[in-house]
């Protein structure tokens, strides 16, 4: 059934009349009968860009005027010469969700929370952001009636930068922020959601009939392997220790020597950075290392200072993270927020990283004022900037190894970054509940759990830890014996029954 007109839409449209493009628009500002709407006198050539840049700007122009005017006569939520822009509603949507206590995953009413934690409210505020353009933040909240199937569409298709779909959580993430801050339109403003009726579209039905195909296959035929080449059940396989040291020893090269050349498909390793004395080179690279000895995600690990480190005892306390919306502005201390779920845990550092942080703390504070990786080249967006970091080593680890395979070089001793750097939290959480036997250092789930800064051991068991090669290696070489079980020599005489 086609979604119902809504008075409160997009009153203006831009629209293809042969070669050339003409404005429609409602004079009241109201979408009421198709038989009111008034065709805009001029017409603009639809195959010149100028004329159709100038066509978007008129129109512009006629819908600022005309939600402004049906403001004004009482048809929206907004009375007088007021106007509420999207932005504004998104920082008071997030205000009042800052200030709503959420339901508690504890008995204990000390622990329970009292309201939303700093980290939902992040990713809330992220989520709208990225996913409302930018070209409607500043007009009226009407015009999300205009736009509510294009925007929620869009969350549908998400792509990441390198062209590749979002993760579905991602994207169900995206919904679910777009229809809260809908049903916050509709209590606080009195207008209809406007993302009600775009997210109660069903799913392509065809796409449900193929899943349930395929897991039919998965059932009835256990040798199944996927379209990709590989095994239909095939988690993602956890970096290696030979990886993690490759990146950092990557970084270094990268930063201190700068971009080598540029491979086959003009990408290169990501140019334009400059290039770095060995020492500050060497602290940044820690930064991999550390990451992978402590489990801290990337924004606590980039609010490191050495106040919060305990040599003696080989701990960290996180009680803060660097705020990724906000500039760290040279020569001042970076902007920080509450950790998420805002509690404050000790974590333990692997004792290996103990000579490397030593070194780190010393340097720090003699060079950073306690902050253990501080911006290399000055880069207000730190985050955005540690992110183009790893890119460039990344990118440097793929040149390597695809000028040694042109050039007929052996690869056994050389290897690439294929994770994100989130994938060392899962690195850690392994290595850590891995047994002795398996290279890894027996640790119980819970103290794991704690040092992550999980809810729940759930969620450290089901989805940060994964089954290490050496694991699988370590199981053979135990001695195994299995008391009165007879050996085929010592049965093969015996007569059946």
């Amino acid at each position: 059934m086609a979604r119902p007109k809504n008075p409160l839409g997009d009153p203006v449209r831009l629209y293809r009349d042969g070669d050339y493009l003409r404005i429609r628009f409602y004079p009241s500002g109201v979408i009421t009968s198709p038989d009111d709407r008034v065709r805009f006198e001029g017409r603009w050539l639809a195959s010149c860009e100028g004329e159709t840049r100038a066509a978007n700007e008129v129109a512009a122009r006629l819908r600022s005027t005309l939600l402004t005017h049906r403001a004004a006569h009482g048809a929206s939520p907004v009375s007088g010469d007021q106007v509420i822009t999207v932005r504004q509603t998104i920082t008071a949507f997030l205000d009042d969700l800052a200030e709503k206590p959420t339901e508690s995953r504890t008995e204990d009413p000390e622990e329970a929370p009292t309201s939303t934690p700093t980290g939902t409210i992040k990713a809330r505020r992220s989520q709208l952001f990225v996913n409302i353009p930018a070209a409607y933040l500043d007009e009226p909240i009407e015009i999300l009636h205009g736009h509510a199937d294009e925007i929620v569409n869009a969350t549908r298709t998400a792509l990441k930068a390198d062209g590749t779909p979002k993760a579905e959580n991602t994207k169900h993430g995206a919904r679910s922020a777009l229809a809260e801050f809908g049903k916050y339109l509709a209590a606080e403003h009195n207008m209809l959601d406007p993302f009600k009726a775009p997210m109660a579209v069903q799913e392509d039905p065809r796409k449900a009939k193929r899943a349930k195909a395929l897991a039919k296959v998965h059932r009835t035929t256990p040798t199944f392997r996927g379209s990709n080449g590989v095994d239909a059940i095939d988690p993602k396989q956890l970096p290696t220790y030979e990886q993690v040291a490759a990146l950092r020893d990557a970084i270094v090269r990268r930063e201190t020597q700068g971009p080598p050349g540029r491979p086959a498909s003009g990408r290169g390793c990501r140019g334009g950075a400059s290039v770095l004395p060995l020492e500050v080179a060497s602290v940044v690279a820690d930064s991999v290392i550390f990451s992978a000895s402590t489990g801290l995600r990337g924004l606590e690990m980039l609010a490191a200072h050495t106040s919060r480190v305990d040599l003696r005892r080989g701990t960290i306390i996180v009680d803060r993270q660097l705020d990724r919306y906000l500039p760290w502005l040279p020569g001042q201390d970076p902007p920080l927020v509450p950790p998420k779920h805002n509690v404050e845990r000790e974590v333990t550092i692997w004792s290996s990283f103990d000579d490397n942080l030593r070194y780190l703390v010393d340097y720090a504070n003699g060079e950073n004022g306690g902050w253990i990786f501080a911006p290399t080249r000055g880069q207000t967006d730190w985050p955005k900037s540690y992110s183009d970091l790893i890119d460039r080593a990344r990118d440097l680890m793929a040149f390597e190894f695809n000028s040694a395979v042109a050039a007929g070089e052996g690869t056994s001793n050389m290897f690439q970054w294929t994770h994100t750097m989130h994938w060392l939290r899962h690195f850690y959480a392994s290595q850590s509940l891995a047994p002795v036997s398996a290279n890894g250092l027996g640790w119980s789930l819970g103290f794991v759990q704690r040092n992550l800064g999980h809810q729940s051991e759930k969620t450290t068991e089901n989805t940060y830890r994964h089954i290490t090669e050496r694991e699988r290696e370590a199981a053979r070489k135990v001695h195994h014996t299995w008391p009165g079980l007879k050996s085929v020599d010592d049965v093969s005489g015996v007569a059946l029954p």
